[in-house]
């Protein structure tokens, strides 16, 4: 992975933030031994300038990297967007190519219910409620490193790196955590709507791409949906906005 620059952006990770010098460092600044005072005036001048030019160069970009933050952040949750998870899983899945001991694992999550929470609370009562408070329970399972993303609607991303070797243990943290979550239990949530938390969660392999990784992924999710339909009645499945 390349070398996080100096900034601060879902896109470049968090370093520090200290002012940005426009004094040429020493080793630039070595005494000119030998040379009039005035052509030794007129070089250090002249480095002065470069290096100025170059911290004005590095804050133009700082700038922009903090409006692209800004662009893909998802004003409800806080989280990263979808832009900025592809952007990520394709550079993690190009660094653990190369690592003989692949220790990223990628989750895909989805909420169920979400229709029938809107239909019987309304999105502004419900709905959008319900997504941030899923969301806040996320990212209480992160670590340092970690990063969640709403992928849009109902469905989230997290990549881990050096994961637990037992997954379903880490997909059942992540369960309890939004069963846990003080803003979902506010909401009261009636057991009809049949709420919950369906995730598929893959460690990269050798030979994956970024795109087949997810794939696996969401085949894991599609398998653990299929079990929590299992427990709904036929009849709200197949009219899944209405209530019982």
């Amino acid at each position: 992975m390349t070398k996080p620059l100096p900034s601060q952006s879902p896109i470049l990770g968090n370093v520090h933030k200290a002012p940005l010098s426009t004094v040429a460092p020493a080793e630039v600044l070595h005494p000119l031994t030998g040379l009039p005072n005035t052509i030794k005036t007129t070089i250090t001048a002249e480095r002065r300038k470069r290096a100025s030019e170059g911290a004005i160069a590095l804050q133009a970009i700082l700038s922009k990297n903090k409006e692209i933050e800004e662009a893909h952040i998802d004003v409800l949750t806080g989280l990263p967007d979808r832009a900025i998870f592809e952007q990520d899983i394709r550079s993690v899945a190009e660094r653990e190519r190369g690592n003989p001991n692949p220790s990223a694992v990628f989750s895909i999550i989805d909420l169920n219910g979400v229709k029938r929470v809107n239909e019987a609370r309304g999105h502004r009562e419900g709905g959008d409620p319900y997504i941030v408070a899923s969301a806040n329970a996320i990212k209480r399972t992160l670590r340092p490193g970690d990063k969640a993303f709403r992928l849009g609607g109902d469905e989230f991303g997290v990549i881990r790196y050096d994961a637990p070797d037992n997954l379903d243990e880490l997909n059942d943290r992540v369960r309890q955590a939004v069963i846990n979550e003080p803003g979902l239990t506010d909401l009261s949530l009636p057991p009809r709507l049949y709420t919950g938390l369906s995730i598929g969660t893959r460690r990269f392999a050798a030979g994956d791409t970024a795109d087949s990784w997810i794939a696996a992924a969401d085949t894991l999710l599609m398998e653990d949906k299929a079990s929590f339909n299992a427990t709904i009645p036929r009849e709200v499945l197949s009219q899944d906005s209405r209530l019982v």
